[in-house]
């Protein structure tokens, strides 16, 4: 794992990048352009797929941090990151987790700060028609992530 360290890290950061930046650009051109914005379908491809993969990151990460417990039969009680994590906002300083082992938790937050900034772009840009699809699509998906963490959160079982 040392030896692809490097490697990770340099394709998660340009994931990172062109994904923040695919959101800047949409978001942009959309307040700026009083028509819709002509967005490269690349850019919007990269931010469909990456924004994807953190999707299902997220659903993970708060799905199974409700089965921290040994008792599998027991119900789930509350969501418990910092249990999973070890956020080192959360926790003492002598918990010294790799920065590989945080990075589930960091790709959930800038999935959710990237949902939130797609919304103000649109809100900016007064909810027109006119904005890049994109971002509508992402403020949708906001609205899916917020309901599906409340979900969970009020704990909410499973009927099937």
């Amino acid at each position: 794992m040392k030896q692809t360290r490097p490697l990770i890290l340099l394709i998660v950061g340009f994931a990172a990048i062109a994904y923040i930046g695919g959101i800047l650009w949409a978001g942009i051109a959309s307040v700026t352009s009083p028509t819709m914005p002509k967005i490269p379908e690349l850019v919007t491809q990269a931010i469909t797929a990456i924004g994807a993969v953190l999707a299902t990151n997220f659903g993970a990460l708060f799905g199974i941090s409700q089965f921290t417990s040994n008792d599998k039969s027991a119900n789930p009680t509350y969501l418990n990151i910092k249990k999973l994590y070890k956020l080192p906002l959360l926790s003492d300083a002598k918990n010294k987790t790799p920065f590989l082992d945080k990075l589930p938790i960091y790709a959930a937050y800038l999935y959710f700060i990237s949902l939130l900034v797609a919304t103000v772009f649109w809100c900016i840009d007064g909810f027109s028609d006119q904005c890049a699809q994109v971002l509508k699509n992402m403020t949708s998906t906001l609205i899916g992530a917020a309901t599906g963490v409340l979900a969970v959160y009020l704990n909410v079982k499973k009927t099937i």
